[in-house]
């Protein structure tokens, strides 16, 4: 699974730090989505990232 975490976030202007605490989701889950290290979040993951960076979680993650 492909993801734009690291996109989205840089388009904020937000660190993996700030992403991580407006989301809930740790600083190390964050990079190693963006670095391809985790290729498959939970939902919860996936959906806690869509929803702090504003985006629909199917423009987030794709196949």
């Amino acid at each position: 699974m492909k993801n734009k975490v690291q996109k989205y976030r840089w388009d904020k202007g937000w660190t993996e730090s700030q992403l991580s605490r407006r989301s809930g989701v740790s600083k190390s889950t964050i990079n190693n989505l963006e670095n391809g290290k985790t290729t498959n979040p939970s939902t919860e993951v996936a959906f806690r990232l869509a929803d702090a960076l504003g985006v629909d979680v199917r423009e987030l993650f794709s196949y």
